[in-house]
Formats: C-alpha cells, sequence, structure tokens
C-alpha cells in the first residue's frame, strides 16, 4: 500500500469515527500511557417540551436519562429534565411586613383548572377552586402568621393527578406593645348639671379631647408637657361652660 493510499484510509476512518461519535455515547479511550477524552458539539441545542416537562437538550446527548439496577444507579449525560412551572406568583406580597391586625394581599396564576389551598406554615387558611389563565388574588391576615418572624405563604393547586406549588414571603413584625407605664397626668372632675354628656378637654397646640360624662363625672389622661387645661362642657339649654386648671409638674 502506498503512503497516499494509507493516507487516505485514515482520513476515510477519521470520517466514521466523528460521524458515530456525534450520534452515541463517546466513552474515553484509555491506555497505560495516554487518556482521549470524548468530545463534546456545543451547538445545535434546543428545548424539547410537553405539557409537563421539558428537556435542555444538546447535539451529541441522545442516550440521556437514569438506568438502574438493584444495587446502582447511572444518570447519563449533564442534562436534567425540568418540571414546567404551570404555577407562578404574579404579583408580590402587598405588604410584605405586616403589623398588627394588618392585612396582605398577593396574586397567582395557573395554566391549569383545579382546586387550590392557601397555606401558611403548613396550616390551610383559604382554598376554593381556580380556572386556567385567571389570576386569583389571595389575602392573608396578620392573625394567621406567626409573631416577629417570617412567614412562608405557600399556593398549592391540584389538577388532576398533578399538583405544584409556589411561594410567596410575608414578615409579621409586631406583637401588641405592653406599656408599664406611660407617665399620664389623670384628671377627674364632676359636673353637677345632669343634662352634660359630653366634656371637651382643650390644651394650647394640641388636638381637642372628648369624654363622655357618666352620672356627672369625667376622666381625662393627659400626656407630659400641658402647663395648663381648659375643660369644656355644654348644658341641654345650648350653655357653655368652662374651667381652666393648671396642672402642677
Amino acid at each position: 500500500m502506498t503512503r497516499g493510499q494509507q493516507i487516505n484510509r485514515l482520513k476515510i476512518l477519521l470520517l466514521v469515527f466523528l460521524l458515530v461519535g456525534g450520534s452515541y455515547i463517546v466513552y474515553a479511550a484509555v491506555s497505560a500511557s495516554y487518556v482521549h477524552d470524548p468530545a463534546v458539539i456545543d451547538s445545535g441545542g434546543a428545548i424539547a417540551r410537553s405539557a409537563s416537562q421539558e428537556n435542555l437538550c444538546t447535539l451529541d446527548e441522545s442516550a440521556i436519562g437514569a438506568a438502574a439496577s438493584a444495587s446502582y444507579r447511572n444518570e447519563a449525560g449533564f442534562i436534567y429534565i425540568l418540571p414546567v412551572q404551570w404555577v407562578r406568583i404574579l404579583t408580590q406580597a402587598t405588604s410584605p411586613v405586616i403589623g398588627v391586625g394588618g392585612t396582605t394581599q398577593f396574586s397567582w396564576i395557573s395554566d391549569r383548572s383545579g382546586t387550590y389551598t392557601v397555606a401558611v406554615d403548613g396550616t390551610p387558611v383559604s382554598s376554593g377552586s381556580c380556572t386556567a389563565g385567571t389570576p386569583v388574588t389571595a389575602a392573608v391576615n396578620e392573625d394567621d402568621l406567626t409573631d416577629n418572624s417570617e412567614n412562608q405563604i405557600v399556593v398549592t393547586v391540584t389538577s388532576g393527578s398533578d399538583q405544584q406549588s409556589t411561594v410567596v414571603a410575608a414578615i409579621d413584625d409586631q406583637i401588641p406593645p405592653q406599656f408599664d407605664s406611660l407617665g399620664l397626668t389623670k384628671v377627674t372632675g364632676q359636673i353637677n348639671d345632669s343634662s352634660v354628656t359630653i366634656a371637651t378637654l382643650k390644651i394650647a397646640g394640641r388636638p381637642d379631647q372628648t369624654v363622655p360624662v357618666t352620672e356627672g363625672a369625667f376622666t381625662f389622661m393627659i400626656a407630659p408637657g400641658a402647663a395648663e387645661v381648659t375643660i369644656e362642657a355644654v348644658n341641654g339649654a345650648g350653655q357653655t361652660f368652662s374651667r381652666k386648671v393648671r396642672l402642677v409638674p
């Protein structure tokens, strides 16, 4: 065989090797002195989808997947099958930090019709039915959250035999405050006219404060800083009378 024929034969063998290697799994060639790592063609990939799964493909990974026996498991290739996210959050919590008595709202959408539950840390707070492609607005009250902590609000949709969840976070940031002492000054008084039902407290620079007069008696609580107050009342005949009271520091 001439040298030219040897070169042509080598070219043909190389072409066959490349064609076969581009269609099937190529394993590393190993000898005592050398290692030949398999080559990967890094173009030509695409996304293949079905109703519930999507596959991110490359050109030469045609035999990927999991193979298992009683003792071993082999996950061939480096591509993973990813679930399609058919339940999604549209708008995040309107009040991500909720105080006492507050409410937060958020919206979500499902690509499939079914039933849903909204749960906080595993405890359901609402449920219902949803229609594919129609947004749903959910509301969660502060009473349903754990005090002073971040809470996971989970929406779970069940459609036939499939189920999927999505999550929103909200923080309950306030426990009702406890006050030992506010330093208030108590002002009590007596009105002999039984037709007076309301007494008004006037302090310069502050809003007026009104309290009911019960059996002729009234009580005001005044925050520190006032030196003088005026107590005013109107009787059943429309007459107004008042008295100034100087507060002792």
